[in-house]
C-alpha cells in the first residue's frame, strides 16, 4: 500500500502520531520506520522531524 494513502486516512491531529507510525511500521516488510516515513509523518502533522 502507498504510504501516503496510509497517512492520509488519519486526521491531521498530533494525537494521531503513534497510530500513524504503528501502521507505517506494520506496512514495512521488516517492521521498521524509514527516514522517508518519518519525514512524511512530520510534514503531514506539521511536527519537527526530531
Amino acid at each position: 500500500m502507498d504510504k501516503l494513502k496510509i497517512v492520509q486516512r488519519y486526521p491531521r491531529a498530533r494525537d494521531q502520531l503513534l497510530a500513524i507510525l504503528h501502521e507505517l511500521q506494520r506496512a514495512n516488510p521488516r517492521n521498521y520506520l524509514t527516514g522517508e516515513d518519518l519525514r512524511l509523518v512530520a510534514e503531514y502533522l506539521d511536527l519537527p522531524l526530531s
